[in-house]
């Protein structure tokens, strides 16, 4: 470990390592035994060439071997560093990082790709990423390992540069921030909102040239900011205002006051627009007149609806009275910044000094689930995470002392205790006397952003991932001569070394048998023989560059077989020196890609059946949609005049008194003709519920008078079978939804528990109760229970329990998969627990706030 001389465990190691790649020379002749130590030359310069800091070490931390580029990073000699320890050239700040990596290796066999860092002989130091491979001897015994430093050194100052520059580019930011005098009060705090406000926006010179416009005036003129600005003001007005904007304009460069008026608008495609034309003056620091900011507010629903209301003409002078006021407002900044606070999408918050809440816009209340009134008044730490608290803190000290308002991402939560990222920036308010007493800061929600944010890390680490295995695969061809040759040769991969002029001196079998050739064949033939006419430009261009910078890049390539068929393969290699580090060849990987074509084709293929048979699918579910509406109607309409009839029969007017049996066939009739009205009923219900058309209303629902409901008006259907029908609700709760749907799917379950529940002992107990931010149901019955097996599939449609010929209850399965549509149709979920022989309980819940989605079409009727 000191780096003199080998210990004998080390040199017994290393004369295994040596004993592996010697070859046997008992039997060679003269010739044979030239070509391999010419072998032998060739690959020791292969390793010795390869680009890299690479060593061999035993599992000591002894070097073994060095190429030549490794001695030289480190300033040494290889014959000095031979023997030594490789602890000798860590750097103290990286030893303990060394030390846990090889301590890992040793009782792993894996090496852990980490930045360490080293020191070479003259006492500098540099960055490295560690990999390596393992050695073994003859026995499978981890002998030591082959080392590759890749010198990252570079990327690491790049980075730190980067940060003091993104730091510089940020302190200059800033300073251009208060350099901007146009804007000295409320102007300063609300930059952000001259581009996002609704209203259109344009500051225009003395000669009437747009300087600047936000993105509401280029868009509603059908311009991008880019063409708008250096724009006339006359390229944008219409032919008829081309005179009172003119008039306008010469009133206002005279008194410097801009008059409010009406003036026609014209766009980019033609089209005109009225607006009403307010706005403030702009002077230098000499109080030079330069320009002047003009609001325009399309009046274009003002204008229809005064030629829609012609006779209510009087109201509607007294709205534009109004407006043009409003817009004489806009003039008082302090006017336009309460519009611009208010209504701007940006989550705005005005605090005093100990952090309450003063002020904040709708957009910050919605956000974070208040009203304004809620809001104001609470602590910035009641909506911040837990996770920022010490952040917030921080920043508050901070803006204490400097009166300046830094970035920062802040975790933000929500009154129902989610919560969200967002990025803080803001200004100071000061009083009169120039005292801080508050500040003003917009909260950007970055949601969006941290979900790409971590898709890109999830990308980055799967190609780290995949730069492993390529650099493991890499690794492997360096560890000694007779594993390259054999990997060489047989690898599956086509593999072949040419010269510079691009003549075949080798390939491995699989090229040889890819292309049709046998390998004398293919030796001294050139690779554009092998090479698709379409390609063979490409294969120029990449033998050029390669000249050039020795270096092989990627290339997708056509190849050639000897019959003339052509196949697509991916190129990638390395340059082959000679001892004086000339290039004078390159090895080659040409990858089949035939398979990877073919799977794209296939792929294309299925996805254009997939959408054909999607297409069919569409016509089908429409066909049965319309079939089952049809059905449905034609079902239900000869009930209506049944059931009409069999009350009308018993009349004693009708067909005088009638017998028992009669009266009880009408019963029979009547009491069928309900069931197949209430089957045709469920249906529908279902038949909305896959296609996603039930509506649902959304108002608020009295819960407690719901059960009470519910129990008075079912226990008549519990008195036949002496079923006891408790309602153990005790809340008084509340929630928005549809009482109607609810109702639905109470009468399912509890009409379901009266079916399995024995008469004479039977109990069904219904409840409600608060559960978070939503309300618990349940239905309790002590009936026979349902199996375990069968509790997965009891949601499904038409699914019964009992499905044999002498099955004792009826109904068509359609019951519970309805009840679970609806509740989940109305934001809760659904769910049974239940044991055979002990009853069931079923719960649902229901959100307490929930805006219902699945409203598109009206209810049917028939």
């Amino acid at each position: 470990m000191n780096g003199k001389s080998l210990s004998a465990p080390t040199k017994k190691k290393v004369g295994k390592l040596q004993r592996q790649t010697k070859p046997t020379k008992k039997y060679e002749t003269p010739k044979k035994e030239l070509e391999i130590s010419s072998l032998k030359k060739r690959h020791k310069i292969f390793y010795d060439e390869l680009p890299g800091l690479l060593r061999t070490i035993d599992t000591d931390g002894n070097i073994i071997d060095c190429n030549s580029e490794y001695a030289n990073t480190f300033g040494y000699s290889k014959k000095e560093l031979i023997g030594k320890s490789v602890f000798s050239f860590v750097a103290d700040e990286g030893r303990q990082a060394f030390q846990d990596s090889f301590d890992t290796w040793l009782k792993t066999g894996r090496v852990k790709n980490k930045p360490v860092w080293f020191k070479k002989k003259d006492g500098t130091k540099f960055l490295g990423l560690v990999s390596a491979s393992n050695l073994y001897d003859e026995n499978g015994k981890m002998i030591g390992s082959n080392t590759l430093i890749k010198d990252i050194t570079e990327i690491h100052e790049t980075k730190s540069k980067l940060e003091e520059s993104q730091q510089k580019l940020q302190d200059q930011v800033r300073q251009l921030e208060k350099a901007n005098t146009l804007l000295v009060d409320a102007e300063q705090k609300y930059e952000n909102l001259y581009n996002k406000t609704p209203t259109l926006l344009r500051t225009i010179t003395i000669e009437g040239i747009l300087t600047d416009c936000n993105d509401s005036y280029a868009k509603a003129l059908g311009y991008t900011k880019e063409e708008a600005i250096g724009a006339s003001i006359f390229d944008h007005a219409a032919e008829r205002s081309m005179k009172d904007m003119r008039d306008n304009f010469e009133r206002w460069k005279e008194n410097h006051e801009t008059e409010p008026a009406e003036i026609w608008l014209k766009r980019k495609d033609g089209s005109v627009f009225p607006s009403m034309l307010s706005g403030t003056s702009l002077y230098d620091e000499r109080g030079k007149l330069i320009g002047r900011t003009l609001a325009l507010t399309d009046m274009t629903e003002i204008y229809e609806a005064r030629n829609k209301l012609a006779v209510h003409e009087k109201h509607l002078q007294q709205q534009l009275a109004q407006l043009q006021k409003s817009n004489d407002l806009l003039t008082i900044t302090e006017k336009r910044y309460r519009t611009l606070y208010e209504k701007t999408p940006v989550l705005l918050r005005t605090i005093t000094t100990e952090g309450i809440l003063t002020d904040c816009n709708e957009a910050y209340a919605r956000a974070l689930g208040y009203t304004k009134e809620e809001a104001i008044g609470m602590s910035i730490y009641d909506h911040t995470a837990g996770t920022s608290v010490d952040d917030m803190k921080k920043n508050l000290e901070q803006w204490h002392h400097t009166h300046e308002v830094s970035h920062k991402e802040i975790w933000m939560k929500r009154k129902d205790g989610s919560i969200f990222p967002s990025l803080l920036t803001g200004a100071s308010i000061y009083d009169e006397s120039g005292n801080v007493i508050g500040r003003t800061v917009a909260l950007t929600d970055m949601t969006e952003i941290y979900e790409a944010r971590k898709k890109l890390q999830d990308d980055e680490s799967r190609m780290r991932d995949q730069y492993e295995d390529l650099k493991k695969a890499h690794d492997l061809l360096t560890i000694t001569e007779k594993r390259y040759r054999t990997l060489y040769e047989k690898t599956p991969v086509l593999l072949r070394t040419i010269t510079t002029e691009g003549i075949l001196t080798d390939c491995n079998e699989a090229y040889a048998r890819a292309l049709g050739y046998t390998k004398e064949e293919a030796i001294g033939m050139s690779f554009y023989d092998h090479t698709a006419k379409s390609s063979v430009e490409d294969l120029k261009n990449n033998l050029e560059q390669w000249k050039k910078t020795n270096e092989v890049p990627l290339k997708e390539i056509w190849m050639k077989r000897k019959d003339g068929s052509i196949f697509p393969s991916l190129l990638s290699g390395a340059s082959i020196f000679d001892e004086y580090g000339n290039v004078i060849g390159r090895t080659v990987a040409l990858t089949d890609m035939t398979e990877i074509y073919e799977a794209r084709r296939q792929l294309e293929e299925k996805e254009a059946r997939i959408r054909e048979q999607y297409d069919e699918l569409k016509k089908i579910d429409t066909s049965k949609e319309e079939f089952t509406s049809m059905i449905s109607h034609e079902l239900k309409t000869p009930l209506t005049p049944i059931m009409g009839w069999c009350q009308a029969l018993k009349s004693p007017k009708i067909l005088g008194e009638l017998s028992s049996k009669q009266l009880q066939a009408l019963d029979a009739i009547e009491t069928n003709a309900i069931k197949l009205k209430e089957l045709v009923s469920d249906m529908l219900d279902a038949q909305k519920l896959d296609m996603k058309r039930m509506k649902f209303d959304n108002k608020d629902v009295d819960v407690t008078e719901m059960m009470n409901f519910l129990a008075q008006n079912l226990q008549s259907t519990m008195v036949p079978k002496h079923i006891e029908f408790v309602n153990s609700t005790t809340e008084k709760l509340t929630l928005k939804s549809d009482r109607s749907r609810l109702e639905q799917v109470l009468n399912n379950i509890i009409l379901n528990a009266v079916d399995f529940t024995s008469a004479q002992t039977g109990k069904i107990e219904i409840r409600a109760e608060s559960k978070d931010s939503a309300v618990l149901f349940m239905v309790k019955d002590n009936g026979i229970g349902i199996p375990k097996d069968k509790q997965s599939h009891l949601f499904t449609q038409f699914y019964q329990l009992d499905t044999s010929a002498t099955r004792k209850h009826g109904g068509s399965g359609l019951g519970l998969s309805i009840c679970k549509g609806i509740v989940e149709a109305l934001g809760g979920e659904i769910w049974v627990e239940s044991d055979t022989g002990k009853g069931s309980d079923f719960y649902f819940t229901i959100p307490k706030q929930k805006k219902i989605q699945l409203t598109v079409e009206e209810k049917t009727n028939f």
